[in-house]
């Protein structure tokens, strides 16, 4: 009987083990990339911001918008439109430095912490300066132009009668000016007894610089720069136009969604606020501001027109002026220098951005030193 003779075994080689399999390339890219997040938290964040206004702002003094006692100095910066519709092509590079006072706003030319002022200007970012260096803001160009000392209270539109009483006791103004701005897209603030606002409460909370993420800001805006590449912009939210000297030029759409408002119970609390003022010997001039759009937009190929905005403004101003209240309509002005200065590329706005420029803010200073009658120095 033949007997069964099992096979030779054959020895089996193990395999070798996957030095770079997924199990662990991606726990190790993971590990490395968030190194490389911790530590770019630690690089300060102006290095990677496009302009001043963010990076001052997450972490604001207690009832201002700004950090105290800070200066940022970035030589090339650019407006915020071509990142919000994502058109890299259309930026503007320009300077800007900003620096801020020990209160949390920012500094104006000459005047040193705890100097009296001669006026305190109010309003929203155009107030401020966003875009623009210290010594190009309205304040510090009144300044200039007349030697008149102006608190920059500007950054958001203080409503409340209280706080805009103790930031003219900050800035230490007896019987001057109360300039306050009125953006055409926000108009009229309300005006309240008390603190109309979580930021007038400093309710809202700081942001630690470290919990931004570098790193994300990066990713973010090389994605950005893929699509702008494959032609993939937000026109839901920027327009890009051209003027009629065929230099282009961004628009906020929001921006133009509302009128400005003429609300009737505005005319009567501010008539208000100018009477408190008043009380405190303090002179209030409301100073009106068109949209870079209602600028702009007619002087386009082909143009749009704005009349309809222009006369909006004007009748607030109106009403407001034959309530008592002393006003200044800059949209005339502003009108005229954009028309004047369009052949040979002088604009008053920023090409990328809301906010106006040097030569728009010096338009500015120029009507409201005549409106106060603030002679220059030695005249």
């Amino acid at each position: 009987m033949a007997t069964f003779e099992p096979p030779p075994s054959v020895p089996v080689t193990p395999r070798p083990a996957k030095r770079f399999g997924p199990g662990k390339v991606l726990p190790a890219l993971l590990a490395a990339t968030a190194l490389l997040d911790g530590g770019l938290r630690l690089v300060p964040l102006e290095r990677f911001a496009f302009r001043a206004w963010e990076p001052l702002t997450i972490s604001p003094a207690p009832s201002a918008v700004f950090a105290a006692n800070k200066t940022i100095d970035l030589p090339r910066c650019w407006g915020d439109l071509p990142n919000l519709g994502n058109y890299p092509e259309d930026r503007r590079y320009h300077r800007e430095v900003f620096s801020t006072d020990p209160f949390g706003f920012r500094r104006s030319a000459a005047l040193l912490p705890g100097e009296k002022a001669d006026a305190v200007l109010f309003g929203d970012s155009q107030a401020a300066g966003c875009g623009v260096s210290d010594d190009e803001t309205l304040a510090s160009r009144l300044f200039l132009r007349t030697g008149r000392k102006v608190f920059n209270a500007g950054a958001r539109n203080f409503s409340s009668i209280r706080r805009i009483r103790e930031i003219c006791r900050l800035a230490r103004l007896e019987h001057g000016v109360v300039v306050y701005l009125v953006n055409e897209k926000t108009g009229l603030p309300p005006i309240v007894e008390g603190r109309a606002s979580a930021l007038e409460a400093h309710a809202v909370p700081a942001t630690p610089s470290w919990a931004i993420s570098r790193l994300a800001i990066v990713a973010g805006r090389g994605v950005r720069r893929v699509e702008a590449v494959l032609g993939v912009h937000d026109a839901s939210r920027v327009t890009r136009a051209t003027l009629r000297n065929g230099e282009s030029i961004l628009f906020l759409n929001e921006d133009y969604e509302h009128p400005l408002s003429e609300d009737e119970a505005r005319i009567a609390e501010w008539t208000h606020l100018e009477e408190e003022l008043a009380k405190d010997g303090q002179r209030l001039l409301v100073v009106f501001l068109p949209l870079s759009g209602t600028v702009y937009r007619p002087l386009c190929a082909p143009p749009v027109p704005t009349a309809d905005r222009v006369a909006a403004i004007d009748r607030v101003s109106t009403r407001l002026r034959l309530a008592g209240v002393e006003t200044l309509d800059l949209t005339p002005l502003l009108l005229a220098s954009a028309r004047d200065g369009i052949a040979s590329s002088r604009y008053v706005f920023l090409l990328d951005d809301t906010h106006w420029n040097p030569a728009g803010i010096d338009v500015a200073a120029g009507a409201i030193a005549d409106r106060l009658a603030w002679r220059p120095p030695g005249s």
